[in-house]
């Protein structure tokens, strides 16, 4: 009696680079077929009603292998695009598979064996493990992109960022010269933040509400002077793209009536919307393209 196992669950373990597989038990019995020898029988060749020669699983072996040796191509070239993102986001898991399966049979087939389910085993063992191969890659890569998409809500990526700062603006003298909002944004909101009678800040707001590659500003003013406050959500180039903001705030005069003095110190991160960026997310299959091409800002 034999045994047919069909495979009901996969888990893959990145650490180590295994996959265990959950198995269910079918039986059969009565095969009394044996291998024969058929020499030159490959599986191109070999046509209905012939016998079924040792030499058709040789080939059958040679040309999984040949795929095998393929696909693990893959692996140096992915271990290098992690190490490219790895100073960066450092917890990247690193790539590594070992087969089980798939691997050199022929000197287990030979002429005269029995046509069993353990023979049939090793060749559908062999075809399952690759077919899972590509599924574990998936998973790999969509594992390391969820680390990535982690990582990216603490940084500047257009749906996570908030609120920056301006530089400290001083006005001419020790007098208050007034502040006044005089406009926000088509899709940001501007805030005085004051700093002393001659020195204010202001906050941009609500930034994640700008379209990807465009900018919005604020209108503000000081005594007899009017200026714009301008940011924008810079393109990031690639598919799925969040955009980024940097702590660039353009800086535009309306009406210049000598009021602001200088500008001190450098502009400020205020606040994040602690959400992961869309831009490590994907429909459908996650492969080596779509890692390599992820910006890190």
């Amino acid at each position: 009696m034999g045994r047919i196992m069909q495979v009901i669950d996969k888990r893959s373990n990145f650490t180590s680079g295994t996959v265990d597989l959950k198995l269910y038990q079918t039986n059969f019995v009565g095969l009394t077929k044996v291998i024969t020898d058929v020499p030159g029988q490959t599986v191109l060749n070999a046509t209905e009603g012939q016998n079924v020669g040792y030499q058709f699983f040789h080939d059958l072996c040679l040309k999984q292998l040949e795929i095998r040796n393929y696909v693990d191509r893959f692996k140096p070239v992915y271990n290098v695009e992690i190490d490219k993102k790895k100073p960066t986001v450092n917890d990247l898991l690193s790539f590594s598979y070992n087969w089980k399966s798939c691997v050199d049979y022929r000197s287990q087939i030979v002429s005269g064996d029995k046509a069993d389910y353990r023979l049939f085993q090793k060749v559908v063992n062999a075809e399952k493990e690759l077919y899972d191969y590509r599924l574990y890659v998936s998973d790999h890569v969509k594992r390391n992109c969820d680390i990535m998409a982690v990582w990216s809500m603490k940084r500047m990526y257009g749906s996570n960022t908030n609120t920056i700062r301006t530089k400290e603006i001083e006005t001419h003298g020790s007098g208050d010269h007034g502040w006044e909002l005089v406009s926000n944004g088509t899709y940001i909101q501007g805030e005085i933040i004051y700093g002393a009678r001659d020195k204010r800040y202001v906050d941009l707001k609500n930034l994640q509400n700008i379209p990807v590659g465009e900018s919005d500003f604020i209108t503000v003013r000081t005594g007899g002077t009017t200026f714009k406050l301008i940011t924008t959500r810079h393109r990031l180039g690639t598919t799925s793209d969040d955009g980024y903001f940097n702590l660039t705030i353009g800086f535009e005069y309306i009406v210049n009536s000598g009021d602001i003095h200088r500008f001190n110190g450098v502009e400020r991160l205020i606040s994040l919307n602690n959400v992961k960026s869309p831009h490590f997310k994907k429909d459908g299959v996650y492969d080596l393209e779509f890692f390599r091409t992820r910006r890190l800002i």
